[in-house]
């Protein structure tokens, strides 16, 4: 088995200007859909995204940026077409 390494808060200094609270968590979510459909788009249980708005749970910072990047507009792919 290999050895996991973790890495600290030291080490990630841009998550840690990524702080969340629940109030802002859940305004973000409601402009995004229901939480059922921000629950499967971020690849979790509705019961979490229901307890990071009410506070029960804490809102890491890659939650906080997880959610930021759902409200980002998506690139558009360009594709070259051949001229004809």
């Amino acid at each position: 088995m290999r050895n996991r390494t973790v890495l600290s808060d030291r080490k990630r200094p841009f998550l840690q200007k990524l702080q969340m609270t629940a109030s802002e968590y859940k305004t973000i979510r409601q402009q995004l859909g229901t939480q059922v459909e921000v629950a499967r788009s971020l690849g979790v249980a509705r019961s979490t995204v229901a307890h990071r708005e009410s506070g029960r749970m804490v809102i890491t910072p890659e939650a906080a940026l997880a959610i930021s990047a759902l409200t980002r507009p998506k690139k558009q792919r360009v594709t070259h077409r051949p001229n004809m």
